[in-house]
């Protein structure tokens, strides 16, 4: 096991940003950068396969700065979209700057992701880096000053990412990670061909904005059915009426089944033959497709299309102040949040 450290680039500030490369030699390498705690490689190694990096990225500072796809970010204080750019809590409403139209998507401006976060390690336990961020009260309108730890833990072939937070008052938090997975390998074409299976018998469906409704509707008979592992590719399009939104993608929450922390998706490359499968303790996952991906250079000079990665990203419930029969993401004061996802790799 071994934690090493290296300059990754200069932010216009002035402050330098580093990347941390954790190798626990037991099959799984990871490189994280502390700018907006981003996996920028995740490589899988197998004595027949060789080394596989199963998420996409960059290779410099610059377009991480930007990045207009998330790619591998620590998305917070609150993942996904709020109608309105707002929320009401304690009888108080409390405004956002918004960044989608009039609504707020991944926190605006203010996004976690686009913060230097403070690493910390011990060479002892160097499967393991810890990253924390604290945010003041008042923030882009969010209450409370929020103390935050992301860890990553490399155990054999699986990544852990725990979550926690405290703040000093009552508040709303929903972390999630934005990485985009490619089991074929980030430079090897779409994920169209992939398998997925996801544990959701029932899905959050939303208006042209893509904000959830508050409907809970079945997935029985519709493009979002993955209770039995199908393609990707095989239900996309634009004359599914749940995709239009998305325009013929994937950009939908599913509710989870199940709680604690449990298997809820298993994702299979089809040249590869590597299966993700993911475990979580939240609610719900946002199935992404990436079809807004496309049109640039990214690491190691891959050209990356649409549909190149999907994101499986962990959640409460998109715009979940709305709606009391959605899963609260409140954390009182004083009360910490604390949630786990798992991505565990292995070949078939």
């Amino acid at each position: 096991m071994s934690i090493t450290k290296q300059k990754f680039g200069t932010l216009p500030s002035g402050e330098e940003v580093y990347a941390y490369t954790v190798d626990n030699h037991e099959g799984l390498r990871a490189q994280f950068i502390d700018y907006g705690c981003v996996i920028t490689k995740l490589i899988v190694s197998d004595e027949d396969k060789g080394d596989i990096d199963v998420v996409l990225g960059r290779d410099t500072l610059e377009p991480y700065i930007k990045n207009p796809c998330c790619l591998g970010m620590t998305v917070g204080r609150y993942a996904n979209r709020m109608r309105n750019s707002s929320f009401e809590l304690n009888g108080e409403v409390y405004t956002q700057e918004p960044n989608e139209g009039k609504n707020i998507c991944h926190s605006s401006w203010s996004n976690f992701g686009k913060r230097v976060w403070q690493a910390k390690y011990d060479d002892e336990n160097a499967n393991a880096i810890s990253f924390e961020l604290s945010s003041p009260d008042g923030e882009n309108g969010y209450p409370g000053d929020l103390n935050s730890v992301v860890t990553f833990t490399l155990d054999g072939k699986k990544l852990d990412i725990h979550y926690e937070a405290v703040a000093n008052k009552d508040t709303v938090v929903n972390f999630t990670n934005h990485s985009y997975f490619n089991l074929n390998g980030h430079n090897s074409g779409t994920v169209l061909e992939h398998t997925l299976q996801i544990n959701a018998d029932f899905y959050t469906p939303v208006d042209n904005e893509l904000i959830p409704t508050g409907e809970i509707l079945s997935v029985k008979g519709t493009a979002l059915d993955f209770t039995e592992a199908k393609p990707i590719g095989r239900d996309i399009g634009d004359d599914k009426p749940e995709l239009k939104p998305a325009n013929g993608g994937y950009d939908h929450n599913f509710v989870l089944r199940g709680t604690g922390l449990r298997e809820i998706a298993v994702l299979k490359g089809d040249k590869t033959g590597l299966k993700m499968t993911t475990y979580t303790d939240k609610p719900g996952v946002q199935i992404y497709g990436g079809m807004g991906l496309g049109g640039e250079i990214y690491k190691d000079g891959a050209e990356y299309a649409p549909y190149q990665g999907v994101c499986l990203e962990t959640q409460f419930f998109p715009n979940s102040m709305e709606y009391s029969h959605f899963p609260s993401a409140v954390v009182e004061c004083g009360d910490k949040y604390d949630y786990t996802t798992i991505y565990s790799f292995d070949f078939e």
